[in-house]
């Protein structure tokens, strides 16, 4: 009984490869695989939700089934597609196609071999790049990821609370001692239904920092901000430090500055020279103006890239400066926010370059300093100028990107990167 069983799983087996369906599983796997890691690279940046990867993975299970039953039935000839023949069949016409099956025997094997190659490569990629992530974690021993903080006011007002995010990211990532994981990697955690352990890992970080945001006016008029911050420590879940800020929101600016300084206090990091009055600094003396930046910065952020968003992106940024005539990041962003449009192909006319030029020159004039800026005008380099067109002031993206990383100006790490691959990716270095 067990030999006929034996017989039967062996006779089955020499089926499946005569009709090719294992050379075409590994096919497809190592094209499922790559696609895999593609989509969890893309996705994220595109600000898609988790699901969208979840979907990818089912309609490629799916495609896995579909493919080999299409595999059993189907083969690939020079013919063309055509039904696989039954086995005494082809015995019978072995001899006169001997060369023919012999070519597509070696196309198969070539074609199979490849794939192998290209799972074992993609495995021993996760492998390593599991490993330097633990070593970097190691060599830094503070690691820290801040959260989208949730928007309770009305929904009007979800810039703000995104705008804080951010500002709070950008102090902390002045910290030499504190790996801060990029706003755009973070902000894929926004509405998830992930515990904190599952993000700290898959993030790579110690901590984690989130937090609420509720602006309103009081019966008075009076402008008011509530912000709690809470602390957390990923790898047994306790909170560490948490408060509530509850001031007028012309203080939003020290409540900022002290959030970071006692995150950077709790986590016992000792500041370096400069490190106090960098999370001091204040990008404007006009909370009017700050409050237009910051709206303009929510819509360059949102996913899709609308026309509509880069519209309200611009109106925001340009009356930031109207406010602020000093205002240097608003200028940068302006001058990308421009430079976007001509991008997108929105607006492909020379006036559009020129405000674009103009708001870049301001932002150097009372930015050249801010890590915010270069940042900025690395984008406006890279949509703004293409191989027939060059910076009066011979600038270019790289340049701007280089700026930040050999001067040793703050910013995350993940930003300084993405925004120097993009150029290499467009431009070919």
């Amino acid at each position: 009984m067990s030999a006929k069983k034996t017989n039967k799983l062996t006779q089955f087996w020499t089926e499946l490869k005569r009709r090719k369906v294992i050379r075409v599983i590994i096919v497809y796997a190592a094209s499922a695989f790559a696609i895999l890691e593609a989509t969890d690279i893309i996705f994220p940046r595109l600000g898609l939700p988790d699901w969208s990867v979840d979907l990818v993975l089912y309609v490629l299970g799916l495609g896995f089934i579909i493919t080999a039953i299409l595999s059993w039935v189907y083969d690939i000839t020079p013919e063309g597609l055509t039904i696989t023949e039954s086995i005494e069949i082809e015995r019978q016409k072995q001899k006169n196609g001997k060369s023919v099956q012999s070519q597509e025997t070696k196309i198969w094997k070539v074609t199979s071999y490849i794939s192998i190659l290209l799972i074992i490569a993609l495995i021993i990629l996760n492998v390593v790049r599991s490993n330097n992530q633990t070593r970097d974690i190691e060599k830094l021993e503070k690691s820290i990821a801040v959260l989208p903080f949730e928007n309770l006011g009305p929904p009007e007002h979800a810039y703000f609370a995104d705008g804080m995010t951010e500002e709070i990211t950008s102090l902390l990532a002045t910290i030499k001692a504190l790996g801060v994981i990029s706003r755009k990697s973070a902000v894929h955690y926004a509405k998830t239904d992930k515990t904190l352990k599952q993000i700290g890992k898959e993030l790579g970080v110690n901590y984690i920092l989130e937090g609420t945001v509720r602006w309103a006016t009081t019966p008075e008029g009076i402008d008011r901000v509530r912000i709690t911050p809470q602390l957390i420590r990923v790898s047994d879940d306790i909170h560490i430090w948490a408060d509530n800020y509850d001031r007028q929101i012309n203080d939003i600016f020290k409540i900022q500055s002290e959030i970071a300084q006692k995150v950077v206090e709790q986590l016992g990091i000792k500041l370096l020279e400069g490190e106090q009055s960098t999370l001091e600094i204040q990008p404007t003396e006009n909370l009017e103006a700050y409050q237009a930046y910051l709206r303009g910065r929510y819509y360059v952020g949102q996913p899709h890239f609308s026309l509509e968003s880069w519209n309200r992106a611009v109106q925001n940024f340009q009356q930031a400066v109207e406010i602020d005539t000093c205002f240097a990041l608003a200028y940068a962003e302006l001058a990308r926010a421009h430079a976007g449009f001509y991008n997108l192909r929105y607006d492909l006319s020379e006036s559009r370059l020129e405000e674009s030029d103009q708001a870049a020159a301001k932002a150097l004039e009372f930015g050249p300093d801010l890590p915010g800026v270069h940042l900025a005008l690395g984008y406006y380099y890279l949509w703004a100028f293409e191989k027939d067109r060059k910076p009066k002031n011979g600038r270019s993206c790289l340049s701007a990107f280089k700026n930040l990383a050999y001067q040793c100006l703050p910013c995350t790490p993940c930003d300084l990167f993405w925004g120097k691959g993009l150029w290499y990716l467009v431009r070919g270095g």
